[in-house]
């Protein structure tokens, strides 16, 4: 990497860790983590998904999300029912509860997006998303040819 070039890595893990911690801070009054509000909003998307299918959408590991969704069931934001085709696996579904949950935690998410965002015009979002887009296509292209 040249040296005169900004370290786009650095620079995007930074974004998305500041992000978090923002985000983090805003659903703490909801009671919620990121990683638990990012359950629920996979489980709005994906009502009756297993814990594996909510993982692998909520980007952790199967461990991980057997400890969240235990956690969302025991405060009543989920609830989970034996599955008609595999009966040893859970599918879990929104409660009123969480929902409620969900909907008002979503209001302080988006104004922490809108602070992230203030000041960036339409055709630089869409320009950011574009090219962020084919970063991730052209790792995804090498990674899927040439493994390391």
């Amino acid at each position: 990497m040249q040296q005169d070039k900004p370290e786009i890595g650095y620079l995007i893990k930074r974004v998305q860790q500041t992000l978090h911690l923002a985000l983090d801070s805003a659903l703490k009054d909801h009671h919620l983590t990121m990683a638990q509000y990012a359950v629920l909003f996979n489980l709005l998307q994906n009502p009756g998904a297993s814990s594996a299918k909510l993982a692998r959408l909520s980007f952790v590991t199967p461990q991980t999300m057997m400890r969240l969704v235990k956690n969302l069931e025991h405060n009543g934001f989920l609830t989970r029912t034996k599955s008609s085709q595999t009966p040893r696996i859970l599918n879990a579904r929104l409660t009123t509860k969480g929902a409620t949950a969900f909907r008002a935690a979503t209001r302080d998410v988006s104004l922490v997006y809108s602070r992230m965002l203030n000041g960036i015009r339409d055709t630089e979002l869409e320009q950011i998303s574009r090219l962020l887009n084919r970063m991730l296509q052209q790792l995804e292209e090498s990674q899927s040819s040439n493994p390391i």
